[in-house]
């Protein structure tokens, strides 16, 4: 009942959030080196500032996998160098949800843990399209995994006129995703 809360709220506040031209939905692919599983990745991409975004995320790892749970939390991105590419530093704390921990004898086989996670990321931009990769390592499980995937962000960056957009009064936009 308290996802169906949230989603509401979301919903709800989501007219609200997208004038401000600052918000992005992004869906990836994630690679977990160390158990060779394969998940998806879908997050909320909210850039305060130039250099600094705040990002909840919601990752799972399906049960064709060795390893079957998921992870919501979320993260603080620093951008180091703008333009594109855009090269930033990681950081976040993570619930995870692992269903299948039975099946493993060891200390930290349990249902559920906080982790915390740091990394590295790449975005590139390409009008209100950010492509992005990442390779982040997590603390509690000792692990390296890569992320790559788009996020698209809201506002409509570009007219379609050839030679970039044009706002009222002359001045060419730029995406909102990078204003302060």
């Amino acid at each position: 009942m308290n996802k169906i809360k949230a989603i509401i709220i979301f919903l709800g506040l989501l007219p609200t959030l997208l004038p401000a031209q600052r918000i992005g939905i992004g869906l990836g692919g994630i690679y977990n080196f160390r158990t060779k599983s394969i998940g998806y990745d879908i997050r909320l991409h909210w850039q305060v500032t130039s250099r600094l975004a705040i990002v909840p995320q919601y990752n799972r790892f399906p049960a064709f996998n060795k390893i079957f749970e998921q992870y919501y939390g979320v993260d603080v991105d620093y951008t180091i160098i703008q333009g594109s590419p855009q090269l930033y530093v990681l950081a976040g704390v993570e619930k995870n949800n692992w269903f299948n921990y039975y099946l493993y004898k060891n200390e930290y086989a349990q249902p559920e843990a906080v982790t915390e996670e740091a990394g590295l990321g790449l975005r590139f931009a390409k009008k209100c399209l950010r492509p992005y990769l990442e390779l982040r390592y997590n603390f509690f499980w000792q692990e390296i995994n890569a992320r790559a995937g788009i996020i698209f962000f809201f506002g409509g960056c570009d007219s379609g006129r050839k030679g970039g957009a044009r706002r009222r009064g002359g001045g060419k936009a730029s995406c909102p995703a990078y204003l302060d």
